[in-house]
C-alpha cells in the first residue's frame, strides 16, 4: 500500500510542477509563501500523503520520549503551514517556528490554537534567551538550510540537558534515483540533500549522541524499493 501511496504522490507532484516550476519569484520569502498558502497539496489543513507517512514515522519516534510531565514542550523548526505542529498538541506544549511571516499568518489563520513564532531559531533565542525545550522536530527542513552546522548548533542551545532532536530529510545517496522515477528535479530555491555520513557528522560534530536512524517512503526503480527519506534520533550531550 505504501508503494502504491508513493506512485500516486509522484503523479501529484507532476501536476504540482506543471504550475509552478516555470513561475518566477522574486526571492526565497516569495516561494515559500506561494508553496505553503497556495499551492496543490501543500496547503491544506491536513497532511498530503507524503507529510502523512512521514508522521506516522515521526509520531513512533515521540512517543518513545514523551514523558509524564504535564509541560512536556516540542518545538518545531520550519513549520510551514503548521499542519504537524497541530499533530503534536496532543503530546506536549508545541511552538512551530517559521521564518516567512506571510506562511506563518496564513498558520495562525489555520491552527489559531498553535503558537507560532516568524522568525529564524537565532531571533527565537534573542527574544527568549532562557527558553529551552524537551524535543525538537525539523522534517523536510535541513536540506534547504545553506548553513547546516549552525543549524545543529542553534537546536543544541534551544534543547534542554538529554533533549533530543528528529530529523527527517532526503537521502543523498538516492537523489538520482528520485530524479530518474519521478521525472524532475526538486526545485526549491536551495536544494542540497544530506548523506549519511554528512549527517553523522553533523550529530556528532554538535554534541548529540545518536540514538536511531532508519529510511521510508520507498520509491520503485528496476524493479527495486528504494527508501527516499531517512529519519534521524540524537540526544543532547
Amino acid at each position: 500500500m505504501e508503494i502504491i501511496d508513493n506512485i500516486r504522490l509522484r503523479i501529484k507532484y507532476k501536476i504540482h510542477n506543471y504550475f509552478y516550476k516555470n513561475k518566477k519569484f522574486a526571492s526565497e520569502d516569495a516561494f515559500y509563501s506561494y508553496l505553503f498558502t497556495k499551492s496543490p497539496g501543500w496547503s491544506s489543513k491536513e497532511g498530503n500523503e507524503e507529510e502523512t507517512i512521514r508522521w506516522g514515522k515521526i509520531e513512533a519516534e515521540l512517543i518513545k520520549y514523551k514523558t509524564e510531565a504535564s509541560k512536556f514542550s516540542i518545538l518545531e523548526i520550519g513549520c510551514g503551514r503548521g499542519w504537524l505542529a497541530n499533530k503534536m498538541r496532543k503530546y506536549g506544549d508545541i511552538t512551530g517556528i517559521e521564518p516567512v511571516q506571510k506562511v506563518i499568518k496564513f498558520a495562525n489563520k489555520l491552527f489559531p490554537e498553535v503558537n507560532f513564532f516568524a522568525g529564524f531559531t537565532s531571533t527565537y533565542r534573542q527574544q527568549f534567551p532562557y527558553k529551552t525545550f524537551d524535543l525538537i522536530i525539523s522534517t523536510e527542513v535541513i536540506e534547504h538550510v545553506k548553513d547546516k552546522n549552525t543549524f545543529f548548533k542553534e537546536a543544541y542551545q534551544l534543547l534542554k540537558p538529554s533533549g533530543v532532536i528528529i530529523i527527517t530529510t532526503p537521502r543523498m545517496e538516492h537523489y538520482q534515483d528520485y530524479v530518474d522515477v519521478s521525472g524532475d528535479d526538486p526545485n526549491q530555491p536551495v536544494e542540497e540533500w544530506v548523506s549519511e555520513d554528512q549527517l553523522r557528522s553533523l550529530f556528532h560534530n554538535n554534541k548529540f549522541a545518536i540514538e536511531s536512524n532508519h529510511f521510508f517512503s520507498p520509491i520503485v526503480k528496476d524493479g527495486k524499493e528504494i527508501n527516499i527519506t531517512q529519519l534521524w534520533v540524537g540526544k543532547k550531550q
